[in-house]
């Protein structure tokens, strides 16, 4: 599944490229998508990872595995995680919301696939000032969006490549932040002015 490749390649470089790539990993939301990324971080060996939804069946289903944990969100928020994962409903990350995540000293990296995430400048700046690293829905769900666009037009899709490309870019962006000592999301931003 590309969106849940991407996201979960995105996450592991900014965990890695920022020094968070042993921490845990939270994930609110596993539903269709937020169930494939968690497969994905599961076969990349993520220790632990924590999970939220508001299906209790799915939460069972995401537990069944040694290495998933749950907690409700409100906790989650709160948890000692490095990189916290959204990908449920729209409208999850409010100004309260990021002013707590804001508030985490472990988390380092936040962001995911769910629509609308990108919409709060309020909410993004909060976490940004306080260090987090950003990870805008648009770069999770860019492999998803060209696997679509690939197939819609009879081409085949090439996941292989389009990570490789999502990684490279993903690296450099990280490179660019910390030589220019800013955050990934400002870098993204000046690179891509129409996200």
């Amino acid at each position: 599944e590309p969106s849940a490749t991407g996201t979960t390649l995105c996450f592991r470089a900014l965990l890695k490229g920022y020094g968070g790539s042993d921490g845990p990993v939270g994930l609110v939301g596993v539903g269709e998508l937020g169930s494939r990324i968690l497969r994905c971080l599961l076969t990349l060996g993520t220790s632990q990872i924590i999970v939220c939804d508001l299906n209790e069946s799915r939460v069972t289903a995401a537990c069944a595995h040694p290495s998933v944990g749950a907690l409700p969100f409100d906790s989650l928020i709160r948890a000692d995680v490095a990189g916290l994962i959204f990908c449920a409903n729209a409208g999850s990350l409010t100004e309260e919301r990021a002013t707590v995540l804001a508030s985490n000293r472990r988390l380092l990296a936040v962001g995911g696939p769910e629509a609308g995430l990108d919409s709060d400048e309020v909410a993004i700046r909060r976490l940004t000032v306080a260090g987090k690293q950003f990870i805008p829905s648009i770069l999770c769900g860019a492999m998803g969006l060209l696997a679509n666009l690939q197939e819609l037009c009879g081409h085949a899709v090439e996941i292989e490549s389009m990570a490789e490309r999502l990684e490279s870019l993903v690296y450099d962006i990280i490179e660019e932040s910390k030589k220019k000592q800013v955050n990934f999301h400002e870098i993204f931003l000046a690179r891509f002015p129409a996200s």
